[in-house]
């Protein structure tokens, strides 16, 4: 089933989905949510979100980390190529992604999972300590790059080997 929101996912859950979310996750019922959209808004709120991944155990953790690497929706073989070839089995990474579904920290729009904002800001703007995709890198110019004898300076300088260069030049 397709489906465009957390909202809409929790509308197209059977009650038994409901009830796992409601008991794995207690501070969503204080107060009573009046509808499913209030509970999608308060399960995506950052505070709930950081209750909900202090209790994760870090396997789940680390595939959820994973799944804020590529661009939504994910597919599920994209997640696993991701993780499971390192760390762990095909079944690991469907078992954790079950329990992040129930826990309402992914959903899945039909086409793949999704990751809640307030999870993915968890992670901040580069998950599993990956850098900025390379388009977004500056180019280097030849001006900034030191050569060979401006490294080797700075390194004996602060090994202490030698006063840097600046120094040995008189001009500090």
């Amino acid at each position: 089933m397709s489906t465009s929101s957390l909202a809409d996912a929790l509308r197209a859950a059977p009650d038994e989905v409901l009830e796992a979310l409601l008991l794995a996750r207690p501070d969503l019922t204080h107060p009573v949510p009046t509808d499913l959209a209030q509970l999608a808004a308060r399960a995506t709120t950052s505070s709930s979100v950081a209750r909900a991944v202090d209790r994760l155990d870090r396997w789940t953790l680390q595939v959820l980390e994973a799944a804020c690497v590529p661009p939504e929706p994910v597919p599920l073989p994209v997640l696993h190529q991701l993780i499971a070839a390192d760390t762990g089995t095909v079944g690991d990474v469907e078992t954790a992604t079950d329990r992040l579904l129930a826990l309402a920290l992914l959903w899945t729009d039909g086409a793949g999972l999704r990751v809640v904002v307030a999870a993915r800001e968890l992670f901040g703007p580069q998950p599993c300590g990956l850098g900025p995709p390379r388009a977004q890198l500056p180019a280097a110019s030849a001006a900034s790059v030191p050569d060979a004898r401006q490294v080797l300076d700075l390194v004996a300088s602060i090994r202490g080997d030698r006063p840097p260069a600046v120094a040995r030049r008189g001009l500090a």
